[in-house]
């Protein structure tokens, strides 16, 4: 090899950039229930998972009485809510809960599942004096929107159970109270 003449290191490497693919706009993709199912249909790992596949047709509301073992006070605040029969899930979950049984409610917004946590700790809560309740909540705006139908609920059934919010936004004489007793804490923006 001639003075001067450099030899290529073994480690070079020529890279040639590769030409982006243009990608489609975040809008263009489709969304909604029946895309994400068909995502997990096309993919065989998740079709595998299935037990069982089927449709069921679209029918009304199925209602059922309120759970007998409840408190009647929550009863009459139910009632004063204009509330006489539940649907037919939240008294088999609240009868299941009520139960002793661990219970998991998957529906619909505006279906009735706050009713479902909501009766059940607060009959427990009104049964033994000794007893309390931690609400944890993915945001704080949540929380703070179950705090209100929480806190009605509490008002029209006249139990005397107090119940708040903690989060970043509670006000320091509130963190350092002492309990008082039997209550419900609903703590948002648990993962922030």
């Amino acid at each position: 090899m001639a003075m001067g003449t450099a030899r290529p290191s073994p480690r070079a490497s020529v890279v040639t950039p590769q030409p982006l693919t243009p990608q489609p706009p975040p809008w263009s993709s489709e969304i909604g229930v029946d895309a994400v199912v068909q995502r997990w249909l096309s993919c065989r790992g998740v079709v595998e998972c299935l037990a069982a596949e089927r449709t069921l047709a679209a029918h009304g509301p199925t209602y059922a009485p309120i759970p007998s073992g409840l408190d009647p006070r929550l009863v009459r605040g139910l009632a004063r809510r204009g509330i006489s029969e539940l649907y037919a899930h939240q008294a088999e979950a609240i009868e299941a809960a009520l139960s002793g049984r661990h219970v998991v409610i998957a529906t619909p917004t505006a279906s009735g599942k706050s009713l479902c946590l909501h009766l059940p700790v607060l009959d427990a809560i009104s049964r033994d004096p000794n007893a309390s309740a931690i609400y944890l909540y993915p945001t704080k705006a949540l929380s703070r929107d179950q705090e209100q139908g929480l806190q009605a609920l509490l008002a029209d059934s006249e139990l005397g159970i107090p119940a708040l919010v903690y989060d970043g936004d509670t006000c320091i004489a509130v963190e350092y109270a002492e309990p008082s007793g039997p209550g419900i804490v609903s703590q948002g923006s648990v993962g922030a």
